[in-house]
């Protein structure tokens, strides 16, 4: 480090040979990343590019360093190459060679350099200290304005006041302080605009109901499996290698991770890429602090937050006033998403189910936040630690539309406890309509109609397009005619364009006795000894568990 350098490096020092200056504290300044930037450039060309895009000779707080920049910043726009005798020349030119320290001072800024690899992070610092003593100007102008102002100029000192703080902003120059995202439209023009597709928590046909990087909430009555639907997707995600972050309002850290285990997961997985946490207090800066240190550290693919009301009662916010769960959730959930990883909330709905809706209890801004997908747990057959269940997860929001129509059965869970309760399985299924695909059952009257139409169109129709053309007093029935045409192979589901449509593969045959004229009012047996057993997961059950 050279002695102008040393006598300079820390911020906060007084800066020698600059009378201009005025005395007190000194504004905010970096002489070392200022320094280490401007070296960095005339060693590197991409270095160079980095200073002439992301800085302005003004943002650099020593004379010496901003005549500096500006030479490398003209000869990056003239294409030319810098070095410290080409930097030194023009200087020479300009008539400022010995003000800024002359040849050596020079040289020295390109011999110190620390790592041109780091040059984006200098310009950051540079350019941000930069910001911050262009807002004590603009908050310096302001405060004189308002002791030197009538009462009857209010208006006029507010309007200024926006116009020199806008000005601050207008300076940034590449690098932006306003909450407003423009987007690139066309680099996303040039790249994919093809449907998301959904990551976790997948059925047995592939299909999956989590999108990494967005919000995802379930949503149901106490004790209706959500927790184990949350450790389902979970145990996926390390199957997969992958980790997960489990921040938990209303359990304990035995209670989930004994269901965890429950499930199969392997332990040395859990004890490497699974975190578990439970606040004791509300989310504020410091917590903010730990878990990103932990997230960076950690990069999980999925996080779970258990306990929607729970940790919006210990922030301080109430769950049926909108603009407070908005608050919440940009300062938690969304925070999280932007991580990468799929963020699952588990939230109840209300209580009287005639009041129940698509949105759980409290303000409809909880569904409207959610920009991934929300589902409602119904749960078909209830289940304990002794006796199978199903349950069925309706879509109550899907954004991106990577998985179904608002109203749609997501998908079919069924849980069938093992060996005397000490083991589970649960298996994720596509739903085959409003009753089981083993019942004798079928609405042949309205799947010949459906092949009907679809045998009209080659190229396939989509499954609401052929609803519409299909008409009946009973919708739902519909639906069951498709599902039923698909899993009897009449049907496949195919891709076209951005959508999906349906084609007749070989004509339909009747099959014989349609069976029963109404639908059986009971489902049948939930668990067949001799389905296939895809997709399923097991393992031993939690001492002391008696329901899920």
């Amino acid at each position: 480090m050279t002695d102008d350098r040393a006598r300079h490096a820390t911020r906060g020092r007084p800066v020698a040979n600059q009378p201009d200056r005025p005395a007190g504290r000194v504004p905010p300044s970096n002489l070392d990343a200022e320094a280490s930037l401007l070296g960095a450039a005339m060693i590197s060309p991409d270095a160079l590019e980095v200073l002439a895009t992301r800085t302005e000779p003004g943002d650099f707080y020593k004379p010496g360093h901003g005549h500096v920049a500006a030479v490398l910043r003209h000869a990056f726009e003239q294409g030319q190459a810098v070095d410290s005798v080409t930097v030194g020349e023009e200087l020479t030119r300009r008539g400022l060679l010995e003000s800024v320290g002359g040849p050596a001072f020079v040289a020295g800024l390109m011999a110190t350099a620390p790592a041109t690899s780091n040059a984006a992070r200098y310009a950051t610092i540079v350019h941000d200290l930069a910001t911050l003593r262009r807002l004590l100007a603009a908050g310096a102008e302001i405060s004189e304005l308002g002791y030197g102002s009538r009462a009857d100029d209010a208006h006029d000192v507010i309007l200024r006041a926006q116009a020199l703080l806008g000005g601050v902003a207008s300076q940034n120059g590449s690098r932006s302080y306003s909450s407003l995202d423009v987007a690139d439209v066309a680099a996303l023009l040039d790249g994919d605009l093809t449907t998301e597709e959904p990551d976790f928590l997948r059925r047995n046909d592939g299909r999956a109901l989590l999108y990494g990087g967005k919000m995802h909430v379930l949503q149901a009555e106490p004790s209706s499996g959500k927790s184990w639907l949350a450790l389902l997707a979970a145990l996926e995600v390390l199957a997969m290698g992958g980790a997960v972050v489990y921040l938990d309002y209303e359990d304990t850290s035995v209670g989930i991770l004994g269901r965890l285990l429950a499930l199969g997961a392997d332990p040395a997985a859990v004890r490497h890429r699974f975190r578990y946490i439970q606040p004791s207090g509300p989310f504020g800066p410091t917590e903010r602090v730990e878990l990103s240190r932990l997230c960076k550290t950690l990069n999980p693919d999925l996080i779970v937050i258990d306990g929607v009301a729970e940790a919006l009662v210990r922030d301080g916010y109430a769950e049926d006033r909108a603009a407070e769960v908005v608050a919440w959730v940009e300062a938690l959930p969304r925070w999280l998403a932007r991580t990468g990883a799929a963020v699952l909330m588990l939230d109840h709905v209300v209580k009287n189910r005639e009041e129940q809706g698509r949105w759980a209890r409290g303000s409809g801004a909880k569904l409207g936040a959610v920009d991934g997908s929300a589902y409602l747990v119904k749960v078909v057959v209830p289940f304990s630690r002794t006796r199978a269940g199903r349950l069925r997860l309706v879509i109550a929001k899907d954004r991106p539309g990577g998985v179904g129509a608002i109203g749609d059965t997501a998908a079919i869970v069924d849980i069938e406890p093992k060996a005397d309760g000490t083991r589970v399985l649960m298996r994720l299924t596509r739903d085959t309509g409003e009753v089981s695909a083993n019942d004798t059952w079928k609405p042949t009257v309205l799947m010949r109609r459906c092949a009907d139409e679809l045998a009209k169109a080659p190229d396939g129709l989509s499954a609401t397009a052929l609803k519409s053309l299909v008409h009946s007093d009973k919708p739902k029935l519909v639906t069951e005619a498709i599902s039923r045409l698909i899993v009897e192979r009449y049907v496949v589901e195919a891709r076209a364009g951005r959508s999906k449509v349906l084609r007749l593969i070989r004509p339909y045959a009747d099959g014989g006795d349609p069976g029963p004229t109404e639908p059986p009012r009971d489902d049948p047996a939930l668990f067949d000894p001799d389905h296939p057993t895809d997709n399923v997961v097991r393992g031993p059950w939690p001492e002391g568990e008696e329901e899920f």
